[in-house]
This record gives structure tokens, C-alpha cells and sequence, in this order.
């Protein structure tokens, strides 16, 4: 499985990986999703874990490709400053203490320039 994770001001969450299956926590509530039913060419946009989240998603993206791969998005919480999704990992290197998302500079993201 691939994992790739978007900054979010969002919810704080904690994922643990087994296999096709990602436990996600908050607020010591966890729920599990299970991905090995997704069959090749099956997508999920978009889930929400209201339980966890009061609606916010945490998992963007869920998709199963030609090759049997599954190519997952979630969220990661980012603290002030200006912020880029990671690039994709597998999933037997993800550590659940570890920051994905990469900062960036404000020149970087655009901010403060003007365009006529």
C-alpha cells in the first residue's frame, strides 16, 4: 500500500498500519478501516469518520490500481506556516511519529507577491 498525507489544520489523529488495514485514533476513540475489499480500479473519495473528526475527513483518497496496488491520502495536522503534501510512501516505512508533510517557505507557496 502507498500512503501519501495533505497538511491539515485539522483534527489531531493517530494512524496504525496493518496490511490493508488502517486504525485511525483521536481523542482515544479509534475506528479501523479495512481496505482489502477494494477490488482493482475501485475508488473512495472523500471519507468522512464523524465519530472521530465530528465530519472532518481524515482519509481523502482511496484507490486500488491496475496493479493491485493501494494508493491511500490522508491527513496530517500542520502547525503555523505554509505546507505541501508528501510524497508517496510505502507503507511498511510509514512511522506513526513522523511528520510527512513538508514545510515550505513563503516565497515557495507565493505569498506575499503581487501579479499584474
Amino acid at each position: 500500500m502507498k500512503l501519501k498525507f495533505l497538511a491539515t489544520n485539522g483534527p489531531l489523529v493517530k494512524y496504525e498500519i496493518d496490511g490493508e488495514k488502517i486504525t485511525i485514533t483521536k481523542d482515544g476513540k479509534s475506528d479501523q478501516l479495512d481496505l482489502s475489499e477494494f477490488e482493482t480500479g475501485d475508488k473512495y473519495e472523500g471519507c468522512s469518520l464523524s465519530c472521530l473528526s465530528r465530519g472532518k475527513r481524515v482519509v481523502r483518497n482511496v484507490e486500488r490500481d491496475s496493479n493491485g496496488e493501494l494508493w491511500v491520502t490522508l491527513t496530517q495536522e500542520c502547525g503555523k506556516g505554509h505546507w505541501r503534501e508528501s510524497d508517496w510512501i510505502d507503507s511498511e516505512d510509514f512511522d506513526p511519529y513522523k511528520t510527512y508533510i513538508r514545510e515550505i517557505s513563503a516565497e515557495e507557496a507565493g505569498v506575499g507577491k503581487w501579479v499584474r
